[in-house]
């Protein structure tokens, strides 16, 4: 009779907990109350600034064989523009963080010409160059969210022309990045209430 009386009290203990992970779960999808924090930096200095960086890149991509990239560098430029300090826009970051997607992507896309209907897998291929560009760029320390928009556009973009592929490595990317890191330091540093980099 004792183990009888246990089980429902067992099986109320399991409703419990579930209800009250159930309660966790939905509390964090409800999220919090946003908090409005000054802005730091002037919004009209920002934009000028992310106006000079894209049509810096804009020249190059313009000229190149490899126009989608434009999209991954103009992410880029908002972080630059308006978050400076943010880990996500230091030097190594932008630079190595871009190059590491391309070299991945390319690399991927590579491997997936050798296999028969590969064309089929697009999709897999393209996911494949986001999720290793995410792992090998957090262990590295080296995160770019764009970064991961120039691996995608290794898989799709970069394969139009097979004997360039790889110098979609160099340029646009290498140089790109480099050059929105330096227009980034020549700019910012020109504002009383900015500097860049906070790091190197």
């Amino acid at each position: 009779m004792v183990m009888d009386a246990s089980i429902p009290d067992a099986f109320h203990d399991i409703d419990e907990d579930d209800a009250s992970l159930c309660s966790k779960y939905c509390d964090k999808i409800r999220g919090g109350v946003q908090e409005q924090s000054p802005r730091r930096y002037n919004a009209f200095f920002s934009s000028t600034l992310g106006t000079i960086l894209i049509f810096s890149l804009l020249v190059i991509t313009k000229h190149s064989d490899f126009p989608l990239i434009a999209s991954s560098f103009a992410a880029s430029t908002v972080l630059l523009s308006v978050s400076p300090q943010a880990p996500y826009s230091q030097p190594r970051n932008v630079i190595v963080g871009h190059t590491i997607g391309a070299v991945l992507g390319c690399s991927i896309r590579k491997i997936s010409l050798s296999i028969p209907l590969a064309y089929v897998y697009e999709p897999v291929v393209g996911a494949l160059s986001v999720g290793t560009t995410i792992y090998v760029t957090d262990v590295m320390h080296v995160v770019h969210p764009p970064a991961a928009a120039t691996a995608m556009v290794a898989t799709i973009d970069a394969f139009h022309s097979e004997k360039h592929a790889f110098m979609f490595v160099l340029r646009p990317i290498l140089l790109g990045s480099v050059i929105l890191v330096f227009c980034t330091c020549l700019i910012s540093n020109l504002s009383n209430s900015r500097s860049y980099p906070a790091y190197w």
